[in-house]
């Protein structure tokens, strides 16, 4: 409300101001998005300060804008991607859904439709369904058809949990003995099976080695044969 009232003060007169038109464009955008119902002209202009009908700019961005929606009365309202005004809308939109609803894509359809849905998830009798996905914690809303369902005994449930459910081995050996599948699991797996073979060593007689020589060092003076003298600290091989 303060940056409201802000905004109001700077855009007096004929709504414009000295702010550029970007600039009004996002403030009327916020709100419509913030209000989520139809806004008049001068229900706009008293809490923005933004006067559409006598700006001329302004009101022709509005008409283009994908975001935006005028209803026949000539009034403005955020663009949801689901057109519903009331939880009557709403459940008709599940009702004639053929695939399941994002849940967060309802959020901005119309002022309240968060407690709408959090109640349809809770009333009874049911009224929808709400599965969660794992991966992305999204939820989707179903609408729940009581024809489509039908009650089934414990006693039925406690049977179909009793039948034990052959594993894929089981599976394999059956089909091989009734002749519906030739070969062996194990040969089979066996043969695709990636088998990590150790690194060869090198050859010992292959090594090549370095023969230290000192070739160079001929014709300088300099004894070879004689060691470093360690108490002087001077080389004992240069003849005196």
């Amino acid at each position: 409300r303060e940056l409201e009232r802000g905004e109001s003060m700077s855009d007096s007169g004929n709504g414009a101001g000295e702010r550029p038109i970007g600039a009004i464009m996002h403030a009327v955008l916020r709100l419509l998005q913030t209000e989520l119902r139809p806004l008049s002209n001068s229900e706009i202009r008293a809490k923005i300060g933004v006067d559409i009908s006598t700006n001329e700019e302004v009101r022709e961005n509005l008409k283009v804008n994908p975001k935006i929606l005028r209803e026949p009365d000539g009034r403005w309202r955020w663009k949801s991607k689901y057109y519903l005004r009331n939880r009557a809308d709403l459940m008709a939109l599940l009702r004639r859904a053929r695939e399941p609803i994002v849940v967060a894509e309802l959020f901005d359809a119309y002022k309240g439709v968060k407690d709408d849905i959090e109640d349809l998830m809770h009333t009874s009798p049911r009224q929808v369904i709400v599965i969660k996905q794992g991966n992305s914690g999204r939820a989707m809303l179903f609408n729940y058809e009581p024809r489509l369902y039908i009650h089934v005994s414990d006693d039925t449930k406690q049977r179909w949990a009793a039948v034990r459910v052959p594993d894929a081995t089981d599976t394999h050996r059956f089909l091989v003995e009734n002749s519906l599948k030739t070969g062996s699991m194990l040969l089979s797996t066996a043969a695709t099976t990636y088998v990590r073979k150790r690194p060869k060593k090198a050859d010992a007689k292959k090594s090549k080695r370095v023969k230290l020589t000192n070739v160079h060092m001929e014709g300088t003076g300099i004894d070879l044969t004689r060691d470093v003298d360690l108490g002087t600290g001077r080389p004992s091989a240069f003849k005196s």
